[in-house]
């Protein structure tokens, strides 16, 4: 999954999340990104970007003499809303597709993190992940921000930076069994046991975990060992469950 493909030279956002605007942003890249991604797939990877639900909009202010640091910035990222200033749903689903459909059809795309899935009125509604999945069943998306009835469509990001092991809350499971987190793994694990840290537990559980593909990140180590650690569990409680059967 590529988080910044537009790249981190605009300071307006962390993430442009607009792979259609790409030629225009970063020129440079859209001469190669079709190389890299075809790269990504040989190595029988799934490929993902990242998108934003907003509207990347040039700003009338903008003066190219001034450094591409100052403000006002080049472009904004404009929400949407209707006339009563609630939540545009049919606006967002169509933007949010639109990118989709780019993606899927010039690289294959099939995993997306959704940047920034908040406006003034809160989380944006989970009606909007219920038309995209709908529109995309073999899509996998991942808000960065969501709501307990998002479970229901798409795979929630879980920013555990600092804290402690989160998992899916239990009345979701109630709901949704099969629902789980996308984790990402931004704490420190230098001295923490794989085991008490929780996340062991996670992926029994169903979560999965973002590594660093981009350098050998010393997390990757730990997290392929929570990997580890689950699937031997997993084949312990398997394994005596097959022979107190067969002693029944």
């Amino acid at each position: 999954m590529f988080w910044a493909l537009e790249g981190s030279q605009y300071s307006w956002d962390t993430y442009v999340g607009s792979p259609t605007n790409l030629s225009t942003l970063a020129p440079e890249m859209d001469g190669i990104v079709d190389e890299l991604m075809s790269m990504v797939a040989a190595a029988g990877l799934r490929i993902g970007v990242t998108l934003r639900p907003q509207v990347l909009t040039p700003d009338p202010a903008w003066n190219a003499s001034v450094p591409p640091t100052a403000t006002p910035q080049r472009y904004y990222q404009r929400d949407l809303y209707l006339p009563d200033n609630s939540t545009d749903v049919a606006g967002y689903v169509a933007n949010i597709a639109g990118k989709v459909r780019y993606a899927t059809a010039r690289w294959n795309a099939t995993i997306f993190y959704v940047d920034s899935t908040v406006n003034n009125n809160g989380v944006l509604p989970h009606t909007v992940w219920d038309a995209l999945r709908a529109s995309f069943p073999g899509v996998v998306f991942i808000p960065e921000e969501t709501d307990l009835l998002d479970y229901a469509t798409v795979t929630p990001l879980q920013d555990d930076w600092g804290s402690a092991a989160f998992g899916v809350p239990a009345a979701v499971k109630l709901m949704w069994p099969s629902a789980f987190n996308y984790q990402l793994m931004q704490m420190d694990t230098t001295d923490e046991d794989p085991v008490a840290s929780g996340f062991v537990a996670l992926r029994q559980a169903g979560d999965v975990f973002r590594v660093d593909g981009w350098y050998a990140s010393p997390q990757n180590a730990w997290t392929k060992r929570v990997y580890e650690l689950a699937a031997a569990a997993t084949t312990t409680v398997t394994t005596e469950e097959s022979a107190a059967m067969g002693a029944l």
